[in-house]
C-alpha cells in the first residue's frame, strides 16, 4: 500500500489524456485503452523470475503488476502504426 494516492492521480491524467483525445469514448472504452497500452519491463520479470510461456510466471506478473505500465504514447499515437479496432455498441437485454 505505498504511492497509491500518487498512482490515482496519475492514471486519473493518464485517462483525462485519453478522454481528450477521443471526446466520444465511453469510459470503458479508455479503461481499455489503458490496460491494452500496458506491458512489463525487464526488471518486473527479473523480480519474479518469470519465464515465458509458463502459466504460473503470467499469474505471478499479474498478481505483482497488474497489467503493467501503461504506456501514453502507444495508447494516443498507436493508430498510426498499429490497427486498432474499437467498437462501442448499447448491449440490449431483453430479459430488464
Amino acid at each position: 500500500m505505498n504511492a497509491t494516492s500518487a498512482a490515482a492521480a496519475q492514471a486519473s491524467w493518464f485517462a483525462a489524456k485519453i478522454a481528450f483525445q477521443y471526446p466520444d469514448a465511453w469510459p470503458e472504452t479508455v479503461r481499455e485503452l489503458i490496460i491494452h497500452s500496458a506491458d512489463w519491463n525487464p526488471m518486473m520479470f527479473n523480480q519474479i523470475q518469470a519465464q515465458q510461456g509458463n502459466r504460473k510466471s503470467f499469474r505471478n506478473l499479474l498478481r505483482t503488476f497488474g497489467y503493467g505500465i501503461p504506456n501514453l504514447d502507444r495508447t494516443l499515437y498507436g493508430q498510426e502504426s498499429a490497427f486498432t479496432f474499437i467498437a462501442q455498441e448499447h448491449i440490449n437485454n431483453p430479459l430488464v
